[in-house]
């Protein structure tokens, strides 16, 4: 049952929130690559999993900092689907119109999701330098998983492969957020809904807090590393491309999207 209730309210928010979300347009619709109108729904998955949590009455310390990280993320991302444009982009776009004395919705994502991540690592426990290695983790992987998540599936995809993963070090709270986002697969496989920005940095996050939980001090600041070096590289680099230039990269993609089945060689 303490598996059973929080999986439940997970997946069932999620699709009823997505569903009627949807039937009533309460939701923004914006174009995707395929030149469709489609409503951002990715704030009923981040629902589900705040559902969930709260179904499994967070029990530890590891699904307290998730349940922080998901609300967080997804009210500044939220704010971003609703009210963003996008005349600016990245971290240096939005910091750059901050200086220039604009206030994006982004710099406010920024802003207010690195405090939110500081929170979370607050919450696992940190403390002094590990404290800020773990927020800066959190808060990159939110918006790494926001960077992939320029295509149908690719965002939620990622997230499950890496939660079933590390679901041993997050178990309480995979109960809730792995559900949620199988339940979301089909509406983003079909272009019924897409993730935004309210769903790919809530599972971001999650996925933030739960490697911060799985990792020594070491390690940490190695996947820190990694991360640093990810957003400097989509800086000047466009992820479609480099999926696009590799043949079965390429393939796992479209298959995922439903445009054909991957092949071996």
């Amino acid at each position: 049952m303490a598996v059973i209730l929080p999986a439940l309210a997970a997946a069932l928010t999620t699709a009823l929130l997505a569903l009627l979300g949807i039937r009533a347009r309460a939701f923004r619709a914006a174009r995707n690559f395929e030149g469709l109108d489609v409503p951002i729904a990715g704030a009923a998955a981040a629902a589900g999993i705040i559902a969930g949590l709260l179904a499994a009455r967070v029990p530890d310390a590891t699904s307290r900092a998730t349940l922080a990280a998901a609300l967080g993320f997804a009210f500044f991302g939220l704010l971003d689907d609703l009210y963003g444009d996008r005349s600016a982009s990245g971290f240096l776009g939005h910091l750059g119109a901050l200086r220039r004395g604009r206030v994006t919705t982004g710099a406010m994502k920024v802003l207010g999701g690195g405090l939110t991540a500081l929170i979370a690592a607050r919450l696992l426990g940190a403390a002094g330098l590990p404290w800020l290695v773990e927020g800066a983790i959190i808060a990159l992987s939110a918006n790494a998983l926001n960077l992939v998540d320029t295509r149908p599936v690719r965002a939620a995809a990622v997230f499950l492969a890496a939660a079933l993963f590390l679901w041993p070090y997050a178990p309480a709270a995979g109960c809730a957020a792995i559900p949620a986002a199988a339940v979301w697969l089909p509406f983003d496989r079909r272009r019924i809904a897409m993730l935004g920005d309210a769903g790919s940095n809530a599972l971001g996050a999650i996925l933030g807090v739960w490697v911060a939980e799985a990792s020594g001090f070491r390690a940490a600041l190695g996947v820190l590393i990694a991360l640093i070096a990810f957003h400097a590289w989509t800086e000047g680099h466009s992820i479609n491309r480099a999926i696009a230039a590799n043949p079965r990269l390429d393939r796992l993609d479209g298959w995922m999207r439903g445009e054909g089945r991957p092949r071996s060689g």
